[in-house]
């Protein structure tokens, strides 16, 4: 079961809502989209614009994209 990862920064609303699609194929519909919900993630993470820093997209980015769950 993936759960979400606690953190103590905010993030987009694109990011979060992304996030919260995956946890929800992850648990509840086998993970059919996995992976279109992943490059969503990674997509946000690269848009220089959403104000994250670059340990915090490292952080992001190793728990939802390079995760194994």
């Amino acid at each position: 079961m993936l759960k979400k990862l606690e953190i103590d920064f905010d993030i987009p609303y694109e990011l979060e809502e992304s996030i919260d699609n995956l946890i929800n194929d992850v648990n509840n519909k086998n993970g059919r989209l996995k992976d279109v919900y992943q490059d969503e993630i990674n997509f946000c993470l690269k848009d220089w614009s959403n104000g994250l820093t670059d340990e915090q997209i490292k952080l992001l980015r190793d728990y939802y994209i390079r995760g194994r769950f």
